[in-house]
Formats: structure tokens, sequence, C-alpha cells
């Protein structure tokens, strides 16, 4: 009897234990409810952060953490810190797991997602070889890449094309305008009957489309270049918006155009209209190229009238003709030019004094090739018949031998004198003032010139009272 009742306390007391163990709250916690990336998420960065979400577990004396899984593949994921640094195009794998101090909790399914980064676009001119080169990152990483552009202008169109292979960059040839191939390559110029003669660079805006396979699946990643300007063409503009090239030769810098300006404002800020056929005239060339001459000198001449338009220049400080910084050239700034090519120095009162039939010192023409005969004989001393292929455009000189080659300076023949001789000028003569004068009373004024008949340049030295109609080019103020 002492037996069955101590059997019978011994069931009670494990009955009883095995009840209290039954109703204690779980350490086990659940598996994350919640994840940072979608499944087939794509990120851009080579950094990301995971996170999860979510669990729960019942024992509320324990806290819940995440540990996570990430790997190239489903079958081969490594656990891994919450911050992991990504290859770019890769396809990665993961998941996560919810765990207490006391019991690891269940993993979330396995999810994907694709590192694809954006990627970088240059541009550069090839030192003036090609129209543009275009240049990527991670070619090595690409399938194929397609770059196309538009142009500002029409018949500057370039060709798309693709490239494999894992190249990171591709070329495009030179093109001018297929409607006038005697336009400047990187130039549109047209008539605009508001502001005369306008020019625009013509620029290109390039697309670069990317096809690159990220594990399973394959993306098309775009970019788009910065705009490019043929030639790595610096412009400036003037007031009326007229577009000038810009160029730097040794330590100066030349606009690369003709002046175009036909008005001024004062010193009130008032716009101020030159007058055609007066202060200034258009000269047309057989190519369409349109200049605009000066009338330099103020005075009736065989009824005309000229704009004192040199003494605007003496006063730029209250005044604005040219882009603002640009001023015209003296004697010694074409000097600098000239001594570089060859051209004999001459001391300024030597280079324009010569003597009358009398045996009188005069100021008068007087070419380089010629400083000791005022009719500007043939014979010639010193070296400078290539100056001309340096400074002249490669259009529109006419009755030459040859076409002169790209000159950096861009000299146009526009042609200069009275409305009478433009006409029979333009072609053949392109005439610049300085601002250097001298003689009594600084009665006469330095030019320079080129002509489609001399390989040199120019000294002229003429009564300011009689220049007539010139070219204007400035250079910047040093």
């Amino acid at each position: 009897m002492k037996i069955k009742l101590f059997t019978l306390l011994a069931l009670c007391t494990v009955l009883s234990f095995s009840g209290c163990k039954e109703d204690e709250p779980s350490q086990i916690p659940t598996a994350p409810a919640t994840l940072s990336l979608e499944d087939g998420a794509v990120v851009e960065e080579l950094n990301v952060e995971l996170s999860a979400s979510g669990s729960k577990v019942e024992d509320p004396a324990f806290d819940i953490f995440y540990v996570y899984y990430i790997g190239k593949s489903e079958d081969a994921l490594e656990e891994t810190s919450a911050e992991v640094t990504l290859e770019p195009y890769t396809q990665y794998f993961w998941c996560a797991q919810a765990k207490t101090e006391a019991r690891d909790g269940g993993k979330t399914e396995v999810r994907t997602f694709y590192c694809v980064p954006p990627f970088s676009v240059a541009t550069d001119n090839g030192d003036g070889e090609y129209a543009a080169v275009i240049k990527w990152d991670n070619g090595d990483k690409f399938k194929s890449v397609t770059v196309s552009a538009t142009a500002n202008h029409d018949g500057y169109e370039l060709e798309s094309q693709t490239i494999t292979d894992g190249a990171d960059s591709c070329y495009f040839v030179r093109k001018r305008d297929a409607s006038d191939p005697t336009k400047d390559n990187a130039f549109v110029q047209w008539w605009d009957d508001e502001h005369g003669i306008y020019a625009e660079p013509v620029v290109y805006d390039f697309t670069v489309e990317a096809k690159v396979q990220v594990g399973d699946k394959t993306f098309t990643l775009t970019n788009r270049a910065n705009e490019c300007i043929l030639d790595k063409q610096q412009v400036v503009r003037d007031h009326e918006f007229n577009v000038y090239r810009v160029v730097t030769h040794g330590n100066q810098t030349w606009l690369a155009d003709d002046l175009r300006a036909t008005s001024y404002i004062n010193e009130k800020g008032e716009v101020v209209k030159l007058e055609e056929g007066k202060d200034f005239a258009y000269s047309t060339l057989k190519s369409g190229a349109k200049g605009v001459l000066y009338g330099i000198s103020e005075g009736d001449w065989n009824g005309y009238h000229y704009y004192k338009i040199y003494y605007i220049w003496r006063s730029l400080e209250t005044t604005q003709f040219a882009p603002k910084g640009y001023v015209l050239p003296s004697d010694d700034d074409f000097l600098q030019i000239e001594k570089e090519y060859g051209v004999p120095d001459v001391s300024l009162e030597d280079r324009f004094k010569n003597k009358d039939s009398a045996g009188a010192s005069t100021y008068a023409s007087c070419y380089t090739y010629d400083r000791e005969h005022s009719d500007m004989a043939d014979a010639y001393d010193g070296d400078d018949t290539g100056i001309m292929l340096f400074l002249s455009s490669p259009y529109d000189w006419e009755d030459v031998a040859e076409i002169p080659g790209q000159g950096w300076f861009n000299a146009k023949p526009f042609g200069l004198g009275y409305p009478e001789t433009i006409e029979e000028t333009k072609g053949k003569v392109v005439a610049y003032i300085t601002t250097t004068m001298y003689g009594k009373s600084d009665g006469y004024v330095s030019v320079r010139a080129l002509s489609n008949n001399h390989k040199g340049i120019a000294r002229v030295c003429s009564n300011k009272d009689l220049v007539g109609y010139l070219s204007l080019r400035c250079i910047k103020k040093q």
C-alpha cells in the first residue's frame, strides 16, 4: 500500500512539472517578415546596407538580432555584415535570419538583387584630328555600346556607332556642313535681318547607350555627354550676341573672327545704332560669308561721310563696342606675330619713312617685302613669304595659285576702301587698323593688310582722315 501511494505521488509530481514547461514562452524568433531589398531589386551604389525587420519572440527577456547571408549564387551564401561592398554589374543572392542569444530562428527565402551602377561619359576633341572623341568607363563590362550624336544645326549630323569587344571610346571624323563645304568647320553663319551677320558654334549632344549582362538579366544604361564644341573653339559674345571664336597664340589671345557689331553702348548705357552706308558697310564673299567693314575716319570725302569709329575705341572705359575685355590691337601686337614668322623688324619711323622724288621725308604705304620702295615693287628683303598661310582663312581668296592653309588668325578678304572699291577688292584683300598713330599731330595710323597677290603682310600707314572702310579685329586686353 505504501508503494502504490509513493508511485502515485511521484506521477503527480512529474505531470505537474511537465505542465509548467509547456507554459513557458518560446525563445525562438520567427523569420523576418520584411527585408530592405525587394526580390529583383536594382542597386546603383557599390555599397549597400542590408536590413531586416518583423521578427517576433515570445520570451521578452531575449532581444532579436539579424544575421545576413550573401553570395553570387543561391547555393554559395556566406555570412556577412549588414554593410556590404559590391562589385559592379553583378547579380547577388541573399537572405536574413533572426536570432536571440538562446536560439536561432528561421531564415527568409533567398532573394536576388542586381548591382548596376551608372557609368560616366566624357568628350574630347582629339586635338583637332577628329570632330570628337567620346570616352566611357567600365567598357570591359559592356556587351555593346551605341553612341549617337545630335547637332544643333542641320548638315552636321554624325552617324551612330555601335562598339563591342569591351572598347571604352569611339571616334567621330570631321564633318563639315554638307550643304556648303566652304563654311568654317566649327561654325554656322547666316544672315539675320535684325543683327546683320550671326554665327553659332556647332555643338553636339552625345547619347551613349550601353548594354550589360548582369546575371540572368540584360540591362540597357544611358548617359549623355557634355556639350562638345568642335575644334575646342572658345567663344565670346558682344552686346548684340554676335558670337566670336577665341584663339590663344603664344601669350596673345585674339578673336578669330572680325568684329560684326553694328551698334555700341555709350557712357549713359544707351544703345547707339550705326548707320549702314555711312558708319559701316556689309561685304558678302562668294562662299556666302558676310562681314562688316567700318568707316574709320570722320569727315566728307567725295560725297561720303564716315563715322568716327576709331575714336569709340579711344573711350572704351565708358563705351562698349566689342566683347568685354577686348580692344583694338596696336602696331606692336601685330609686330609680335610678324617676328614669329620671320618678318624683319624695323623701327616704326623707318618702317613708314620714304623719300619722295624731291628727297623729302614722307609717310607712305610700305610692304614688308619691299620696305625700300613706296611703289611696292616685287623686290623684298627678309623671308616673310609664308605669313599669309598662317594668318588667312582657307576660303574665299580669289586668283591665288594655291588656297592658303587654315590660318589660326582666319583673315577673310572682305575688301577695303570706299563704297565703290569694296566690290572691287573683296576676295582679294583685307586690312586691319591698329591703335598706333604717329606723325605730326598723330596724323597717320598704322594698318596691317593681307592681299591675294603677295604672300607677305603689308605694313601700311595712312592719313587717319582718309582710311575709309576697314575690318576690325580685337585682341584681349592684358
